[in-house]
């Protein structure tokens, strides 16, 4: 096995791009770490310092090429990152011209042709880039979206991605290095990132402490890890010495550090600590600043912003809605939320942060002029920024008052993230953003509160929102209302947003567009559903779980259509008799008809068990419905959703450790007083089928009736129906479990 990394750093551009002077120091700080036999331990670390398109395309096909399948084959870009017209990836050379790019850049589909083709099952590819726009955000195509999974995603490979421009234009003045590049060399180091004290840092474990660190700086990035199969997190990068006395010390002050300071306390623990370890006062002291290094930039950031607005009010005593929205562009650039600044705008502002500022200017220009001019020029406002309320979910809201939209609006097409909502002038924090209507699309003069944001029966729903707004606001941009996020699929998790069918239980009506159709225009639509608050509780009822689905009505039998119980299959009521078993809480023997149905749906019952490939080939609609069932009839405590939530927490083990350990005991599928040594997994006798006694995701059960154990013994590392004392359902060792899960769809 060998290590091999190829560092790209483009730092020098032609006209249309901005040079990005820590691009090359971020190649040579990594490359030192990588190569360091008691860091990273590298075989061979290329450095490429701005190449030539068809230098830069040549050398990576050239890397790639006679690798072996346990090697480990690591890429490396710190430059700029660009789309083009069809939103598709691409990475800037040094003779990158931005009119030009697919000419004049290496696309993200040469580089995925490459590495397919390479024999290496173990990839990490680490992209620090800077954007015209977000990086991470998941580009939307056509109706769908393309992720940088799909772009750049195969099996045993894991990407790593900082955030949008903000990496290079405020890098910490010691070391000039990208702030993500900053910390990732850190963790690896001094071994900080070693978070489980193994000896060995994983590529999430170094990510997570970058991350950390980023977010300490700069609270508003949002550093991103994606991988086609957990295992991809677990690839060991790097090693670290647990025994050194440093380390132990960094780690120490890591967990205390929680401000720009230490607090009395804290540095008497420290003082304590260094004599005991036998570290020199400036051995510490050099720790400390590093550790404290991340505050210390957060509070540079609001120093610059806040001598920035008192520049501006000594220009200008009032400030303009120009100036006003220049100064948000700016807080988002240095990567501060609203909440970073809110008190040294509201010292400056005579105690109103610059959203309360701007809506009441925008009160007194409304006040002020006099009779009303209906022109079209003076009918347009200039834009405001977002309400100050709160977070609120779903379940919280009136029905009435939500709409189902597909993505957000954006000059270069449709977009997903929070990047997205901060780049329009909306509150990451608080979720709220303006839902637009372009100036020349369908019914938006009136844009009642009967608008539904429906596009073709293409469309995936990303947001479910509520209206803040009972009319309807207009300025340059269009005519708007502001929203709240009240439901969104995770953050982590934008390339998995279910289709609109999925999230409904049917087939929506074929319509086109995409702006907001007044229930006038859905023609079939009204013809379907009397009414737009009965569409409403629906979808409601079903993204809330408040109470199984009821079927709209659908000629000729609507009476007849329950979607909920719904096989893909088998067709209508195929799971009657789940339902009325969990209906009575008849966990027991909900527990097995819930097996009994699955083997059924994959024609396993002969076998009596599913495989591996039967979880991943498990139908969406079936897989939706068993969980949903469980997780209403429960209230919430039972299903496998609840069970992937706990497992998530436990930091998505994907193999046996402390953390497959810890989720055993949190579902009660373990003993926690088992023999000193031996991790006992219980069988299925000892399960609870008592509502109230059982622990939350405890059912459904991984194991049916029998006596093997859910352990870490053989049955972890072989398929399923090697017993002849147990029948497993669908979790008897960690594949299954793992690949249930990952399904993107639960």
């Amino acid at each position: 096995m060998g290590k091999y990394a190829l560092l790209i750093g483009v730092d020098t551009y032609g006209a249309g791009l901005q040079p990005l002077p820590a691009a090359s120091k971020d190649v040579e700080a990594l490359r030192e770490v990588l190569l360091d036999p008691q860091m990273g331990g590298f075989d061979e670390v290329k450095p490429l310092i701005n190449p030539t398109q068809l230098k830069m395309a040549k050398e990576i096909q050239l890397w790639f090429q006679d690798r072996q399948p346990e090697d480990l084959i690591l890429l490396f870009f710190s430059g700029h990152g660009l789309k083009n017209n069809f939103l598709n990836l691409y990475f800037a050379a040094t003779d990158t011209e931005k009119k030009l790019v697919e000419a004049t850049a290496t696309s993200a589909k040469f580089i995925h042709d490459c590495i397919q083709g390479c024999k290496s099952k173990h990839q990490v590819i680490i992209l620090d880039c800077c954007f015209s726009g977000a990086f991470g955000n998941l580009v939307p195509k056509d109706d769908g979206e393309i992720s940088l999974k799909e772009q750049l995603g195969a099996e045993g490979r894991v990407v790593l991605t900082s955030t949008n421009a903000v990496n290079f234009a405020f890098a910490p003045e010691q070391t000039n290095l990208s702030i993500y590049t900053q910390y990732l060399v850190e963790g690896i180091a001094t071994g900080a990132a070693d978070e489980d004290g193994d000896g060995f840092i994983t590529v999430h474990e170094l990510h997570c402490y970058a991350g950390r660190k980023v977010k300490e700086a700069s609270p508003a990035m949002s550093p991103t890890l994606i991988t086609l199969k957990d295992e991809g997190f677990q690839i060991r990068l790097a090693k670290s010495l647990q025994a050194d006395p440093k380390l132990k010390y960094r780690k120490e002050a890591e967990k205390l550090a929680t401000i720009a300071e230490f607090t009395i306390i804290a540095k008497a623990k420290l003082e304590w600590l260094r004599t005991e370890l036998g570290l020199t006062n400036a051995e510490a002291e050099e720790i400390e600043a590093e550790v404290l290094k991340p505050f210390h930039e957060f509070q540079r950031k609001q120093g610059v912003y806040q001598k920035t607005l008192q520049n501006c009010l000594q220009e200008n005593a009032t400030l303009s809605f120009k100036v006003i929205e220049e100064l948000v562009d700016f807080r988002q650039f240095l990567g501060l939320r609203p909440e970073d600044v809110a008190a040294i705008e509201q010292a400056a502002l005579g105690g109103k942060t610059l959203a309360d500022y701007s809506a009441a200017l925008e009160q007194i220009e409304q006040g002020s002029g006099g009779e009303e001019d209906n022109s079209e020029e003076h009918s347009v406002k200039p834009r405001v920024h977002p309400p100050d309320v709160g977070r609120k979910d779903l379940s919280e809201c009136n029905p009435s008052k939500i709409l189902f939209i597909k993505n957000i609006r954006r000059d270069e097409g449709w977009a997903y993230t929070f990047d997205d909502i901060q780049q329009i002038g909306g509150s990451v924090e608080r979720r709220v953003f303006e839902l637009f209507w372009s100036l020349a699309g369908k019914g938006v003069k009136s844009a009642s509160k009967g608008d539904l944001m429906l596009l073709n029966q293409q469309a995936r729903i990303t947001h479910v929102v509520e209206m803040l707004d009972d009319e309807v606001r207009k300025d340059e941009w269009g005519y708007f209302r502001w929203v709240r996020v009240v439901w969104m699929p995770e953050e982590s998790d934008w390339y998995k947003l279910p289709h609109q069918r999925n999230v409904l239980g049917f087939e929506p009506p074929k319509i086109g567009g995409g702006t907001a159709y007044s229930l006038v225009n859905l023609g079939k639509f009204q013809e379907t559903w009397s009414s737009l608050e009965d569409f409403q509780q629906h979808v409601f009822q079903i993204l809330t779980g408040t109470k199984p689905p009821t079927p709209l009505p659908q000629p000729p039998k609507p009476e007849e259509v329950d979607a909920s119980l719904s096989s893909e299959r088998f067709g209508a009521n195929y799971y009657v008799k789940l339902r009325d078993l969990l209906a009575a809480q008849n966990w027991r023997a909900a527990d097995q008809e819930t097996a009994d149905r699955m083997c059924e749906v994959m024609n396993r019952q002969k076998q009596g068990y599913l495989e591996e490939e039967d979880i991943k080939k498990f139908p969406h609609l079936d897989l939706r419905n068993i969980d949903r069932l469980w997780v209403h009839y429960s209230q919430g405590k039972f299903g496998f959703s609840v069970q992937k939530k706990i497992w998530k927490s436990c930091s998505s083990p994907a193999k046996y450790n402390k953390y497959w350990e810890q989720f055993g005991d949190t579902v009660g599928w373990k003993d926690p007083k088992g023999w000193p040594g031996y991790t006992h997994w219980y069988n299925y006798r000892f399960y609870t089928f008592e509502s109230k006694k059982a622990p939350v995701g405890h059912l459904p059960s991984p194991l049916l009736a029998g006596e093997e154990e859910l352990g870490s013994g053989d049955f972890f590392g072989r398929g399923l129906g090697a017993s002849k004392a147990s029948t497993f359902l669908l979790m008897g060792c960690k594949p299954l479990l793992v690949s249930l899960f990952s399904r993107q769809d639960l």
